[in-house]
């Protein structure tokens, strides 16, 4: 049975992944279905369900945390998740332009490369439809 938390969660994890949600998690279980249980129920389901900030704001904090992290892969999920979420693509670029204080040029470039890789790709799903 799903527990309050976990719903919680779940409808938190569309709203950031959207179409991309159930093949997302799909994946996560394929590796361990009790850690995707753990990552919606505790990660989104009490975490990111905190109501002091809005998704938005907490989506532009996971971004600008993975940027110093250097992977790739979660920086791509969670530019396309903040976006979803409502995010400016500049006020990205300002979480970015002011993580190179902190994190040096080598990481805020690779950060600049995957925004402008999301936003590209995402231009172009919006002219062809795919």
């Amino acid at each position: 049975m799903e527990s309050k938390d976990y719903k919680k969660g779940l409808r938190i994890f569309e709203k950031v992944y959207r179409e991309k949600a159930a093949s997302t998690l799909n994946k996560i279980k394929s590796y361990d279905k009790e850690l995707a249980d753990v990552l919606i129920d505790t990660a989104y389901g009490r975490i990111l369900s905190r109501p002091a900030l809005d998704l938005k704001t907490k989506e532009m904090c996971i971004v600008s945390m993975l940027i110093p992290l250097g992977k790739t892969l979660a920086l791509k999920r969670h530019i396309n998740g903040a976006l979803n979420v409502g995010v400016e693509p500049g006020h990205l670029k300002e979480v970015l332009v002011a993580s190179h204080l902190y994190v040096g040029w080598p990481l805020c470039l690779d950060a600049f490369d995957t925004l402008q890789e999301v936003l590209e790709e995402r231009k172009r799903k919006q002219k062809t439809g795919k």
